[in-house]
């Protein structure tokens, strides 16, 4: 970008007193699992669920995905696994239809949850959480 001259070379000086390569998350496998757990922990406690473990079948899937996306991939598929799932184990229905085609799994559209019944269920467990927050019931 210094040579197309469309980053200015003062700052790539200043900001290149370090050059770090890191590698991609498909190098990396041994660090699929510490990021999973650190992700679900996040995205659980934010999203106030309390999904404890991922299922065995999820880490075969993303140990033999290829994680065009790196890491950032990774968070977003655990993001919306969290938001997705109904237990306390996030399972291969919570996981996008991209990650399991690559796969070579095929999945059947009645397992996964349409975006509006997802939706549903999650303001569903929000207004009960609410209610029971101010000792209301319902029903």
């Amino acid at each position: 970008m210094v040579a197309e001259g469309t980053f200015r070379e003062d700052l790539y000086y200043r900001i290149n007193v370090i050059h770090l390569e890191v590698p991609p998350l498909r190098e990396r496998r041994e660090d699929i699992i510490p990021l999973s757990h650190e992700f679900l922990t996040r995205f659980s406690i934010i999203n106030d669920k309390n999904i404890v473990q991922i299922d065995h079948e999820v880490y075969t899937l993303f140990f033999s995905y290829a994680w065009p996306g790196n890491i950032r991939e990774l968070e977003n598929v655990i993001e919306r696994g969290v938001v997705l799932a109904t237990g306390d184990t996030l399972v291969r229905s919570d996981l996008p239809s991209s990650l399991l085609g690559t796969s070579g799994i095929q999945t059947q559209t009645s397992q996964q949850p349409s975006l509006l019944s997802a939706r549903d269920n999650a303001e569903k467990q929000f207004i009960e959480q609410e209610l029971s927050r101010h000792r209301l019931s319902y029903g």
